[in-house]
C-alpha cells in the first residue's frame, strides 16, 4: 500500500496534470481535465495544493493563474457550510490551517493577476475565519501595508477592499 507521502505526491501530480489538460487547445483533453478537477475537488488536499501551485514562483504562469482561479472558486464553495455557494465537502480544519499559512506569501507576488486572486481568496477566507480562527491576519496585513513593498501594499489593500 502506498504511504501517505506517496499518495499526496500522486494527488498533487494528478492535479498538475489536470490543470495542464485544462489549458490544452484540444477539446477532448480539456474536457477530461475538467472532469478530473471535479473528482479531485472533494479530496482533503485539493485546496492546499491549489494554494501551493498558486504561490510557487517556479511554476508556469498559466498553471499559477488557473490554480488561483480554481482556489477562489474552491474557497467560495467549500470553506464554510454557511456560505450561500456551499457544496460538500467542507474544507477540513487541517487543510484550512495549511491554506491560511500558504496564501499570505502570495500577497506580495510580482504578477498582478496572481496577487489579486490570492487577495480575493484571503478576503473570502477572512470573511469566515477572522478574527476567531485567523487572528494573525490583521498583523500580516499591517506588515504588508507598512513594509515598503508596493506589491505587498497592493495585495493587502485588495484583501481589505474584498476585490
Amino acid at each position: 500500500m502506498a504511504g501517505n507521502g506517496e499518495r499526496n505526491r500522486s494527488l498533487k501530480e494528478a492535479l498538475f496534470e489536470s490543470l495542464t489538460a485544462i489549458l490544452s487547445p484540444q477539446h477532448d483533453v480539456r474536457v477530461n481535465g475538467e472532469e478530473q478537477i471535479k473528482a479531485l475537488e472533494v479530496t482533503e488536499e485539493f485546496g492546499v495544493y491549489l494554494a501551493e501551485l498558486t504561490v510557487d514562483p517556479n511554476e508556469a504562469l498559466a498553471i499559477r493563474q488557473l490554480a488561483s482561479v480554481l482556489l477562489k472558486q474552491y474557497v467560495e464553495a467549500h470553506w464554510s457550510n454557511q456560505s450561500s455557494k456551499f457544496r460538500a465537502p467542507e474544507t477540513s480544519e487541517k487543510a484550512k490551517c495549511a491554506i491560511r499559512d500558504i496564501l499570505p506569501a502570495g500577497l506580495k507576488e510580482s504578477i498582478s493577476k496572481v496577487r489579486t486572486s490570492v487577495a480575493y481568496a484571503v478576503s473570502a477566507i477572512a470573511h469566515w475565519d477572522w478574527p476567531e480562527t485567523w487572528p494573525e491576519l490583521f498583523s500580516l496585513l499591517m506588515d504588508a501595508l507598512t513594509c515598503g513593498d508596493p506589491n505587498a501594499l497592493h495585495g493587502a489593500m485588495r484583501v481589505l477592499t474584498g476585490k
